[in-house]
């Protein structure tokens, strides 16, 4: 039987911690508390000790995206494999050797214990890895949205000055007026702005102002060059082309586009030999033969619309989990932008869609007329996302097929 020198790696902020393993130990309780465990620094010298163990594989958890990066490129470059473990398996998993109490050092041993388990061999029970241009693509989505959340706060405080300095200002909308804001921090002429300021019952406006100003048209600038780097990289390669048009045809924008295709791309990950996975078994409740659509079921949970059923004696609960927290709420505000917002539209597929979601509002008892409120609106829209993650797999099925 072949024999791996599997290491795992606890990657903090500073430092790595690492657990060498070529078996999995008898006794793990007992190993954690003799075994002597390895640290290196984030830097040269760490690196080359942690190279100096000739580890095979490199087990972690991918807990801080930024500080486990600079690790597992170095050691790919060193050959060595590496493979990232879900933070929820791994919770499992540790505890399931006796390691009850969480620290670097029990994490370190259980990554590398999950990296010699015979029963953890399939590429469900580790992390997919995105290429190169996937991560690139998730990176700037990220990256934008945590602009939306920098900007956020200083729009927030302009206008609680501007209802003291120029109160007749105080509420224009932050994306339909760039000329304003860059009016307002000096960097661009506006007689018209000129004009309504001299007019302005206001106190005028002040140094402070002009600086939060111009941070602001900082973010603007970032947000623009980094959705120019976004679009080019999404419509430069022709991989992405079906994924997009499935995309227009939701009417998704470009950047939940963006962040659905870093997601979900490639599609046959969550396939069996190009096609979508069913299975027939026996069902619980029932007993009768059941079919399992198990490619959806991993679709959904990647995209986060998945449900999560526990059951206790007589008790039962369901609850959403795992997958793409992001996806789940892009996919929220899609449908209170284009489901329940009655916009004209000649898109089929978005009238489907509306049709799906009136019929849920009249099976949880709803008029349309209403403004829908409490827990029934909520099962409406739930039952209307759950169908629209089915349309759109079966899509992107369709048109991945296709091409």
């Amino acid at each position: 039987m072949n024999t791996y020198r599997v290491i795992g790696l606890d990657v903090c902020c500073d430092r790595v911690v690492a657990c060498l393993l070529t078996e999995i130990p008898p006794h793990p309780q007992t190993f954690y508390q003799q075994y002597n465990f390895h640290e290196f620094q984030l830097n040269r010298a760490g690196l080359n000790q942690l190279l100096a163990l000739s580890p095979e594989i490199a087990i972690y958890e991918p807990t801080g995206i930024a500080y486990s990066a600079v690790w597992v490129a170095r050691l790919e470059e060193a050959g060595i494999e590496c493979r990232a473990v879900d933070h929820a398996k791994l919770r499992a998993y540790r505890k399931s050797l006796g390691l009850p109490d969480k620290d670097d050092f029990a994490d370190s041993l259980a990554l590398a214990c999950y990296g010699l388990d015979p029963f953890k061999r399939t590429k469900y029970d580790y992390v997919r890895r995105r290429d190169s241009t996937i991560q690139a693509i998730r990176a700037l989505t990220l990256r934008l949205q945590h602009l939306d959340r920098r900007k956020a706060p200083i729009i927030n405080r302009l206008r609680q000055d501007l209802a003291q300095a120029f109160p007749e200002k105080m509420n224009i909308n932050c994306d339909a007026s760039p000329l304003f804001w860059g009016w307002l921090a000096g960097e661009r002429q506006s007689k018209r702005y000129d004009r309504l300021l001299a007019e302005s019952i206001g106190f005028g406006l002040n140094d402070e102002i002009q600086m939060q100003a111009r941070a602001l048209t900082a973010c603007f600038r970032e947000e623009r060059e980094l959705a120019q780097k976004l679009a080019h990289l999404i419509q430069s390669d022709d991989r992405f082309t079906p994924y997009l048009t499935v995309f227009r045809e939701f009417g998704f924008g470009d950047r939940v586009s963006a962040l659905f295709l870093s997601t979900i791309y490639p599609l046959e990950d969550f396939l069996l030999d190009g096609k979508p996975e069913t299975r027939i078994a026996k069902g619980k409740k029932s007993g009768k033969p059941t079919t399992r659509h198990l490619s959806l079921r991993r679709f959904q949970k990647a995209i986060g619309v998945a449900p999560v059923r526990e059951e206790s004696g007589t008790s039962l609960k369901k609850r959403r989990t795992g997958g793409s927290s992001l996806c789940r709420k892009a996919l929220w505000q899609w449908m209170f932008t284009q489901i329940e917002v009655r916009r004209k539209t000649q898109n089929p597929r978005i009238l489907e869609i509306r049709q799906i979601y009136q019929t849920a509002l009249d099976r949880y008892s709803l008029s349309s007329d209403e403004r829908p409120r409490g827990i029934k609106i909520k099962l409406a829209r739930a039952y209307t996302r759950r169908k629209v993650a089915i349309l759109l797999f079966e899509a992107l099925v369709k048109a991945v097929a296709q091409s």
